[in-house]
């Protein structure tokens, strides 16, 4: 009984000392602290050299785009006075890497500048920049550019370690300078991709791919991890760790999704929490106003039939899972039929086909049916990823934007079921909107000029510079007029005289309130009388996180 009762005590003295050390190690929980307070969208934020101080680009209030400073402990926050203009890095020296005229802020190809922090004026760099980030030397940058229909990771300039017919984003330099770290997107303008890391030497590795959405990467201070914030599926985020040798952990989960900016030396963290508002807006050739046509919480447009009255559409959000969802809705506002996965692209002139891109792995291009049928998938021949697609006039043939591996992208034809792709453009020219009587194929070069390619042999003739930023959106439907939009807080969609070259505006479209505002994806009818185009608001707070491990 004596023994029974001093072992007791025993394992209750035991269990109280275990107790004592489990709450000693307990870490506290992390704490945050809301640095902006406007509404509008945040670009890219770094700590300054000495920790004290955070540079960002941001667009509040539906204001062009600055470059502020806040102090850690929010004594002082001031705009540089750099106004249109995105900011993605700063030096140990305090020298300020930035881009003028991207196309959206915090992503867009823009010309290159550097400025000290102290203020003076901009010395531009380099053209066709979209990302840039500060070897630890304080002298050396890692660039991004587009040349040649590829987007290009360099460091020095000029010097070329990785290279892509898709995007690369969020570059950053190790610690050391003996990496840079990067995430990959394989087709342009879409999210979804992988996050890697390059040596200087040239050696790359995947360090986490098949990610569902990926935006936002730092090193650890140690350079042992490198952090990045992606989703699974649709848009909500979290924030990540990986090693050099491809180990993943989850770092945090938070009801927001985060977007991740940087990491200071003593393991203080900056994100951005933000919340979107997505839908479509458009009418057909018959409406005399505009309809709500969004569908889900994360809806696109890709095309409309030639009378306006069918919308075809992608959901790429939460409900619609790693390679998304195509839907086939009337404009007057009827519920949407979903078709099948993929990314839709165009509607046969019929309209009982829905051309789509099935992202995969691997890559492929399927002929779904509007009505009953089965779905076709078609031969990719030397094609490992395809970008966009349409149909030709004659129904009978497909022509689309692709890219063998490790090639630029380019235009090819193809006649389904069973032919196998043609190359009609040289690489780097790419574009998919063919004239209404077939014979000529619109397609931008690398440099941004609006070319017409004959698809029945000729010589290719120039039709005019595509302003930054603007995209092909239709051909009118007498065959003179192309129409061509510029997305942001409003679009401008212009229409461009196929012989002249001359422009003018068709038509601004702006929404209410334009805090945060992006307006996108235009299309319209042969006749510009239906259209329709997405939009989204996104309000972004930044915080500083501490107690992140």
């Amino acid at each position: 009984m004596i023994l029974g009762i001093s072992l007791a005590a025993a394992l209750l003295a035991a269990g109280f000392f275990l107790a004592g050390r489990l709450t000693e190690r307990r870490p506290e929980p992390p704490t945050f602290t809301r640095l902006t307070f406007q509404r509008g969208r945040v670009g890219n934020a770094r700590f300054t050299a000495d920790g004290k101080s955070v540079l960002y680009s941001s667009a509040w209030d539906g204001r062009p785009t600055e470059v502020f400073e806040t102090r850690t402990d929010l004594s002082t926050a001031r705009s540089l006075g750099l106004p249109g203009i995105s900011f993605h890095a700063v030096s140990r020296a305090g020298e300020l890497a930035l881009t003028r005229q991207a196309a959206r802020l915090g992503w867009g190809y823009g010309s290159l500048a550097v400025v000290p922090i102290s203020g003076t004026a901009p010395r531009d760099l380099l053209d066709d920049v979209s990302g840039a980030d500060w070897a630890p030397d304080g002298r050396t940058l890692a660039v991004v550019r587009r040349v040649g229909g590829e987007d290009r990771l360099e460091m020095p300039p000029g010097r070329v370690l990785v290279r892509t017919s898709g995007e690369l984003r969020d570059v950053r330099v190790s610690p050391d300078g003996r990496r840079v770290a990067f995430t990959e997107h394989p087709v342009v303008g879409d999210s979804r991709g992988n996050v890697a890391v390059v040596e200087t030497a040239g050696r790359k590795t995947t360090l986490a791919s098949e990610l569902g959405g990926v935006q936002g990467l730092a090193w650890s201070p140690d350079g042992r991890e490198i952090w990045f914030s992606a989703s699974t599926t649709g848009m909500r985020h979290v924030l990540f760790a990986v090693t050099l040798e491809g180990r993943q952990r989850t770092v945090a989960r938070f009801p927001s999704g985060p977007i991740l900016q940087d990491l200071a030396p003593d393991g203080r963290v900056l994100v951005v929490f933000r919340r979107y508002q997505v839908g479509i807006r458009g009418r057909s050739s018959t409406d005399d106003r505009e309809r709500e046509l969004g569908w889900l919480d994360w809806p696109v447009p890709r095309a409309l039939s030639a009378d306006g009255e069918m919308l075809l559409l992608d959901d790429e959000g939460e409900t619609a899972g790693p390679t998304y969802k195509i839907y086939l809705r009337n404009t007057n506002g009827a519920a949407p039929v979903q078709l099948g996965e993929g990314a839709g692209c165009a509607l046969s002139p019929d309209g009982q086909w829905a051309l789509a891109i099935h992202y995969g792995p691997p890559h492929r291009l399927l002929l779904i049916p509007t009505g009953s049928g089965d779905t076709l998938s078609l031969p990719r021949g030397p094609v490992e990823t395809y970008q966009s697609a349409s149909w030709l006039p004659d129904g009978r043939r497909i022509v689309f934007v692709g890219a063998e591996r490790g090639r630029p992208q380019r235009s090819w034809v193809q006649e389904p079921p069973g032919g196998l792709p043609a190359a009609v453009t040289p690489e780097g020219a790419a574009g998919v909107t063919a004239s209404p009587d077939g014979q000529w194929l619109v397609a931008v070069t690398q440099d941004s000029t609006l070319m017409l390619f004959p698809l029945k042999g000729g010589e290719p003739r120039s039709v005019a510079k595509l302003a930054p930023g603007e995209r092909v959106s239709e051909w009118s439907a007498d065959g003179r007029t192309l129409f061509v939009s510029h997305s942001g807080d409003r679009l401008d969609v212009f229409g461009i005289d196929v012989e002249s070259g001359k422009r003018q505006l068709w038509r601004t479209i702006e929404i209410p309130d334009p805090a945060g505002a992006h307006m996108h994806s235009f299309i319209v009818t042969p006749d510009a009388r239906g259209y329709a185009y997405g939009y989204m608001r996104i309000l972004d707070e930044l915080y500083l996180a501490e107690g992140l491990r």
